[in-house]
Parts: C-alpha cells; sequence; structure tokens
C-alpha cells in the first residue's frame, strides 16, 4: 500500500462519504474540509486520491439500489483501497466519466475550502 498511508487514512475516510447513499449535509462537508485541510494535501493531490484510490474502492456503492448509508468500517475501507489500487487505463476512463456522481460533493468541498478556509487556491 502507499507510504504515506497514516496521511491519507483521514482523507479516505473523509471522503468515502461522497459515496454513501445518502445526503451529506453542511455540518459533514465542513468536516470533510477540515479533513483535508489538516492534511495538507492541494485540490489536485485530494483529487487524485479521490479518483485513484476511492473510486476503484467505493463506485459500485453508488450503483447499488440499496448502498451503504451508514459509513464504511475503516478496516474494511483500508483492505478494499489496497485490494483495488492501479485501476488499468479503461478503468480510470470509467471513473472520470462517472465523476458526475460525485461532482455536487466536489464543488461544495471546493467551495468551502476556497472561501471559507482559504485555501485550496490551485487548480483543479
Amino acid at each position: 500500500m502507499h507510504s504515506d498511508i497514516e496521511r491519507k487514512k483521514p482523507v479516505w475516510l473523509a471522503l468515502s462519504d461522497f459515496f454513501l447513499d445518502t445526503e451529506l449535509d453542511d455540518r459533514t462537508m465542513r468536516y470533510i474540509a477540515n479533513v483535508i485541510l489538516e492534511s495538507g494535501y492541494t485540490m489536485k493531490e485530494t483529487k487524485e486520491i479521490l479518483m485513484n484510490d476511492l473510486f476503484p474502492a467505493l463506485l459500485f456503492n453508488l450503483h447499488d439500489i440499496a448502498g451503504e448509508w451508514a459509513g464504511f468500517p475503516e478496516e474494511w475501507l483500508l483492505e478494499r483501497i489496497d485490494k483495488t489500487q492501479g485501476p488499468n487505463l479503461a478503468q480510470r476512463l470509467y471513473h472520470k466519466a462517472n465523476f458526475w456522481m460525485v461532482q455536487g460533493y466536489w464543488n461544495k468541498l471546493s467551495d468551502i475550502m476556497k472561501t471559507e478556509l482559504g485555501a485550496w487556491h490551485d487548480t483543479p
């Protein structure tokens, strides 16, 4: 797995909420933003984590009619990310084509990071 797993773990756990079968409220979005701010990741790095680590592991839940809504257990999530690392080109294109499913959350997160927290002044 990643050499910086301890740094990524809180970000994985926070961003995994994007893949739940529930609507995220403002409080949850601010929590996610603060976790990312504390991690020190840039906007580009955070989007890479979302696309390269979480999409391969959790996209299935967005397609499931009765998907997980309460949250993913940490141990399960870490194992799932480890098992789904290194998607091929076709998988990356599939994930990119499905980004619309979390686009609203990504936009809200970006707004919070830029306007409320004064972070993420790099390009997406």
